[in-house]
């Protein structure tokens, strides 16, 4: 069943280890930036994935390290070739 995310003290309070909140880009960002250490609660209690905003149909991707400082355990990215993202962590 598909439901809203509830506001962060709600969130946190209610959250079940096996539910998977899914979010996009935006809303992410807004959450990181409206009320960063909720979220980086709420990230511990809960899955979260981070999935690309509609617009970008052109492959392109967004940084992913905002998402993931934040406690994002998936962040999902538009991997289309080796020379569209400079991503090398591993």
């Amino acid at each position: 069943e598909s439901k809203h995310m509830k506001p962060f003290p709600e969130a946190i309070a209610s959250a079940k280890g096996y539910e998977c909140v899914s979010l996009g880009e935006k809303k992410s960002l807004a959450n990181c930036a409206k009320s960063h250490t909720e979220y980086v609660l709420h990230n511990q209690r809960r899955f979260t994935r981070v999935y690309p905003a509609g617009h970008r149909f052109d492959s392109s991707n967004y940084h992913p390290q905002v998402h993931w400082d934040a406690g994002c355990q998936i962040v999902a990215l538009n991997w289309q070739s080796s020379t569209t993202y400079e991503l090398r962590l591993n």
